[in-house]
């Protein structure tokens, strides 16, 4: 089965700085990529940097409409609940100036770009000598 190529996103309301958070469902069956439990954790740690800003839970709550004890609450008793429960599912959460690419693209991509870095040495990138 192969990821799908439009991901989910979930829009947080205008003005609050916080922009598109991208769900990404990811390929289980990828050797290399870290287990559900891995990407929960690496995940948890990036939003508890974010939340460490007290500016950040203050838009936050003001943009979900609840209290900053609400946001804490979240951050401390269900944050890392949710974001296995996201990995388990196959989804994998990052930032949202991000893109997401689907593994083909990426594969014709890299291959691009060594065969550029190949020919590099030929090729002129200053002023002519």
């Amino acid at each position: 089965m192969s990821p799908p190529r439009a991901s989910p996103r979930i829009r947080a309301p205008a003005g609050d700085g916080w922009g598109v958070l991208v769900l990404t469902q990811v390929n289980s069956m990828s050797t290399a990529s870290p287990t559900p439990p891995e990407r929960a954790r690496k995940a948890e740690q990036r939003v508890l940097q974010v939340l460490q800003e007290r500016e950040r839970a203050v838009s936050l709550a003001t943009a979900m409409g609840t209290s900053e004890s609400t946001i804490s609450r979240i951050k401390n008793e269900r944050l890392a609940e949710v974001l296995l429960f996201l990995a388990r599912l196959g989804f994998k959460v990052v930032p949202a100036d991000h893109k997401c690419v689907d593994p083909e693209a990426h594969a014709f991509l890299t291959r691009t770009h060594e065969r550029v870095l190949a020919k590099a040495p030929n090729l002129i990138w200053g002023e002519d000598e």
